[in-house]
């Protein structure tokens, strides 16, 4: 028979039933208004013989079922009426209505009057109850009796004894329970042999489709079993020792004699969810028993997952009745009931990591303190045992990494980052993991290092390399792997390496140079991409160490150790035929500065691989020299103002050239109290690059910076501007630019002028005779320097104007000014 053949047969045959139940019940109730018992029971018995249908799928026959039992509740209220009269005795309609031919019509009308008679009193509930029980066995049909067992419960529980004092007529609550237990008992295998009906019965035709609809149609009824156990579960009187001792040891005894992995999910969840939790906390051994007896293929994890929520939620209300003690002992439990799952049930990687993620949940919540976290060293101990076996297959499945991912995730969050080092197979299931899958993380390893107290700091070198160790895979990847990052993923790894800088700090400064030059070592030879973000958080590192270092030794100047002292000579003469020396000794440097200066000058160097970075390099020797200077170091000034000049010597981005130009000579004005022979070779250095590296317009503004500085460096030289301003007036034509060949002339003598002012307090005798030249000469190289400049516009010739009655004013008021300022190669 097709299933829509058969479906349509059995709407047929429920439509019938129906109007057949509805024909009985009419003249039922016109018996029960009449107050005829006989011709009550006889139209309840046509009504209930509907019951015996055998074509009916489950979900079919509950309707019907739910029809009729709906009318039976005027039957059993008219039998109380009856004996409440004094017509019939409930004894009477008890045994009257045992006379009724078919079994299934019987059983229903009996269960009804047996509820009348216990109402009654007219006999012991418990001997009524059990008669009853041995009656009901004789429908052994698995949808009938099924059914039928459950409108025994509907109709009797109301009656049955739920005190616990023994009443030796109408029984005590043991009595209730053992009823109760012996119908759940049966009912369960009742529900069993309903699938081997449906399976054997040929109802949809045996596809796979069908076999679903059908196995969804017997889980609708589980139900009916149910009511069993929430009947007991309602019960005032039930204690927790009734439970420990009669309702846990039937439910285990009933779930290991079911042979169905269906029935024993059920049952368990049933039994789990209608009890108290507190009643499962305190019975957890037996409880955990039964997940022993359940079969392989169960669902273990669809019980026990909810099951570990449900004591978290139900402990975490009242922490105060679960000291640590007892919080242990119960993760004790649950961890070896959860270590015999791994092996019991057929379950994957994904679900086992899950299992664990659930045993590590109970165990952050109240076991978290035991032993400094010892318990969740064990747990990782059994999750690498498992997982070890099945790397490939857990590095392939997604959902398994991201739960392993998550249970990182609970100990990265609930530890504070020195505790987390004594883990140590937390980190070997971290290292399990596989470049890309450990940057997941990236967001709770930042946290472990951002914002720590003092105390956790690390301040050891022993401590630093322990976190290297841990997270070598992610800061410092394997060839292969660094080739195949995007550059996404570099900014994670650099991110996270400099958020562990950020971590690093020790009191002590010679400790914490040692952990500076510890994170350089391990990031020198990286990728460029990875290296200079973290190199340019090392030099403020070094930058800040500076500073405390010299408050340090301005502090403590016996305990200061200096290098040894030296003299060389040093020329300071500007003109060949002109021999001035003087003799320039080499300070001392503290040795502690003098290893900050080493390490300093390393990173920038290792800066300068990537010529992106070279400006960056350029600012760090800058800020190096301004440092050393103004803490008296002149000599590390001027190498790492040379080491500046030496970087764009080589080669800088040619959109930065300039800028970096600026910076340097920015800097090395800043070193005022640098020697002039030094001041005078970097000078040099810098005119011969804004020569042969910069065009044609921004030589002009590079060689005015030079020309200023070197005017800086001692006074008698200050009108090498004019010089110089001569030597280039005859390239000016090669420019279409008037405006930027004006302005630097403009600047020049601007320049000028204010070293006039300078110099107005000076004596004339400061300089020797030959040094004298005429007011007469310098406006002459001013004027060559205007007729040369032909694209003057008028505002600019104004302003030339101005500077020329300017100096005709400085030669007619101090004519000596003139004489300090001469030149021999004016003449």
């Amino acid at each position: 028979m097709s299933t829509s053949t058969f479906a349509l047969d059995e709407n047929r045959v429920l439509i019938e039933a129906k109007q057949s139940v509805m024909e009985a019940t009419s003249k039922m109730k016109r018996a029960i208004e009449d107050a005829k018992l006989l011709e009550a029971v006889k139209f309840a018995t046509m009504m209930t013989s509907e019951l015996r249908v055998n074509t009916l799928s489950p979900s079919k026959y509950s309707e019907l079922y739910y029809m009729i039992t709906q009318e039976l509740w005027h039957l059993i209220l008219f039998f109380k009426t009856l004996t409440e009269r004094e017509m019939f005795s409930a004894l009477e309609i008890y045994e009257f209505v045992q006379q009724v031919g078919s079994a299934v019509p019987r059983m229903y009308l009996l269960t009804a009057a047996a509820s009348c008679l216990c109402n009654s009193g007219e006999e012991p509930i418990k001997n009524v109850v059990r008669d009853l029980l041995e009656m009901i066995k004789c429908v052994q049909h698995p949808t009938k009796a099924l059914f039928l067992r459950y409108w025994f419960v509907q109709a009797i529980k109301a009656h049955l004894p739920t005190n616990n004092e023994e009443d030796h007529r109408h029984g005590s609550l043991n009595d209730s329970l053992d009823f109760v237990l012996e119908n759940f008992h049966e009912m369960n295998m009742l529900w069993v042999r309903m699938g081997v009906k449906l399976r054997t019965h040929n109802y949809y035709g045996g596809n796979n489709q069908e076999d679903r609809r059908m196995k969804e149609e017997k889980m609708q009824l589980r139900s009916l079993i149910g009511q069993n156990v929430s009947f007991i579960a309602s019960i005032d009187g039930l204690s927790f020792e009734l439970y420990n001792e009669r309702v846990l040891p039937a439910f285990s005894k009933t779930i290991a004699k079911t042979s169905d992995e269906m029935n024993q999910f059920y049952l368990l969840d049933y039994l789990l969810h209608s009890f108290p939790a507190e009643y499962h906390i305190n019975a957890l051994s037996k409880t955990l028993e039964i997940f022993e007896v359940l079969f392989p293929s169960v669902k273990v994890n669809d019980l026990f997952l909810p099951f570990i929520d449900l004591l978290n939620t139900v402990m975490s209300t009242s922490p105060e009745s679960y000291p640590l003690d007892v919080c242990v002992s119960h993760f004790r439990l649950l961890q070896d009931a959860l270590n015999g799952f791994v092996s019991h049930f057929e379950i994957n990687v994904t679900e086992k990591l899950e299992l664990y993620q659930a045993l590590l949940s109970f165990c952050v919540n109240f076991c978290l303190d035991h032993e400094d976290g010892a318990l969740i060293e064990e747990i990782f101990a059994d999750v690498l045992s498992m997982v070890e076996k099945e790397v490939s297959v857990l590095r392939k499945n997604n959902r398994a990494i991201r739960v392993a991912i998550n249970i990182l995730k609970v100990v990265f969050q609930s530890f504070n980052n020195i505790k987390l080092l004594s883990f140590v197979n937390v980190f070997e299931l971290f290292r399990l993991l596989d470049i890309h899958q450990q940057r997941v993380l990236f967001d709770d390893l930042v946290a472990m290092f951002v914002g720590l107290p003092a105390d956790q700091r690390v301040n050891t070198p022993e401590l630093l390399e322990k976190y290297l160790r841990v997270f070598r895979n992610l800061l410092k990847p394997s060839a292969t792997d660094a080739k195949e990052l995007t550059a996404g993923e570099i900014r994670v790894d650099t991110k996270l390496f400099c958020c562990l800088t950020f971590a690093v700090h020790n009191d002590d400064v010679i400790v914490e140079r040692e952990l500076i030059e510890q994170l350089y070592e391990n990031v020198r030879d990286e990728i460029p991409e990875r290296a200079q973000p973290i190199l340019i958080r090392l030099s403020q590192m070094v930058l800040i160490l500076l500073g405390r270092t010299h408050a340090f030794i301005e502090a403590n100047p016996d305990a200061i150790e200096y290098t040894q002292s030296n003299t060389k000579a040093v020329d300071f003469s500007d003109d060949e035929n002109e021999e001035e020396t003087a003799v320039e000794e080499e300070e001392q440097v503290p040795l502690q500065l003098l290893s900050l200066y080493k390490l300093g000058m390393s990173i920038a160097k290792a800066l300068c691989g990537d010529i992106k970075r070279k400006p960056v390099a350029i600012n760090l020797f800058n800020a190096l020299a301004y440092t050393a200077h103004s803490h008296g170091n002149l000599s590390a000034a001027y190498n790492f103002q040379t080491e500046a000049v030496a970087v764009l010597d080589s080669g800088v981005d040619k959109d930065l050239i300039v800028n970096c130009f600026k910076r340097i000579v920015n800097s090395v004005r800043a070193l005022d109290d640098l020697p002039f022979a030094k001041r005078k070779n970097v000078n040099s250095m810098l005119r011969k690059m804004a020569e042969t590296m910069l065009n044609k317009v921004h030589q002009i503004a590079a060689l005015m910076e030079c020309v200023n500085l070197y005017a800086e460096c001692v006074e008698k030289h200050v009108f090498k501007v004019l010089l110089l301003t001569n030597n280039k007036v005859d390239e000016y034509e090669q420019f279409n630019s008037a405006a930027d060949i004006n302005g630097y002339i403009i600047s020049l003598f601007s320049m000028a002028l204010y070293h006039f002012e300078r110099q107005q307090s000076l004596e004339s005798s400061a300089c020797a005779p030959n040094k004298r030249v005429s007011a007469e000469y310098i406006e002459q190289q001013y004027e060559i320097i205007v007729e040369k400049s032909v694209f003057f516009s008028e505002a600019e010739s104004d302003q030339f104007e101005e500077i020329r009655h300017f100096i005709h004013n400085k030669r007619n008021t101090v004519p000596e000014i003139f004489g300090l300022l001469s030149i021999p190669e004016f003449e």
